[in-house]
């Protein structure tokens, strides 16, 4: 057996090791980046909802709750859009605006993953929820 077969066989053996390696090294680190993306999403929802809390329990004379939804709407949406967020791709949910105890909003996005394909049932998309109570003003 001569050098040269000797060194074509290990080219040979490098490059389906590369095959089978590289799919791997590329799923972990799109999957990484899918979850950082994800987490920095998480914050702007959880922000969203903390901004919409603190709308929601601000004091107003003749207070509507249904007026004081469409602000924290307004809020959350601003908000929203400021970090890439369409504003329909956030669902908002006020309860105990206009009340004597706390106002609660809670903030929902469902956050596709690009790179990441469904393998064995495991979801594409996950729902970030973000909640915040805050004390009215009375």
């Amino acid at each position: 057996m001569g050098l040269n077969s000797r060194m074509k066989r290990e080219e040979g053996a490098a490059m389906l090791e590369m095959v089978i390696v590289l799919p791997l090294l590329m799923l972990l680190l799109f999957g990484i980046l899918e979850m950082g993306l994800a987490f920095a999403r998480f914050q702007v929802v959880s922000n969203a909802a903390r901004e919409g809390a603190r709308e929601a329990s601000l004091y107003r004379i003749n207070c509507d709750a249904g007026t004081v939804t469409g602000e924290v709407n307004t809020v959350i949406a601003r908000y929203g859009t400021q970090f890439g967020m369409t504003p329909g791709s956030l669902s908002t949910t006020v309860t105990g605006a206009c009340s004597a105890g706390e106002s609660t909003v809670r903030v929902t996005y469902t956050n596709s993953f690009i790179a990441l394909p469904s393998i064995g049932g495991i979801p594409n998309s996950v729902n970030l929820v973000g909640e915040s109570v805050m004390r009215n003003e009375v």
